[in-house]
């Protein structure tokens, strides 16, 4: 079943797209890493996107950004589990 959408999406009432226009204001994580690309996927109920990591980020490789992928928390699962500083703030409405 295809989601038709209005055409100016900040109307558009749908689960993804409220949750991706909040995800827009989330420039940081809890420990200012910048993050960048956030989208929720919610067939999976999951934040996908791209953080500014210290740690295993390569300055030379993508700018030092890493691929990251949160619960609709904000705690990072899978490769970055257990990681506090990568956690997201999402703001409610």
């Amino acid at each position: 079943m295809e989601i038709r959408h209005k055409k100016n999406l900040e109307d558009c009432k749908c689960a993804k797209c409220v949750k991706d226009n909040l995800l827009k204001r989330v420039l940081y994580t809890v420990e200012g890493y910048e993050v960048k690309n956030l989208s929720f996927k919610p067939h999976d109920s999951i934040i996908t996107g791209l953080v500014k990591c210290p740690i295993i980020g390569n300055d030379e490789v993508h700018g030092g950004y890493v691929s990251c992928v949160w619960n609709t928390h904000g705690h990072a699962i899978k490769l970055s589990k257990g990681r506090e500083d990568l956690k997201i703030n999402i703001p409610n409405r």
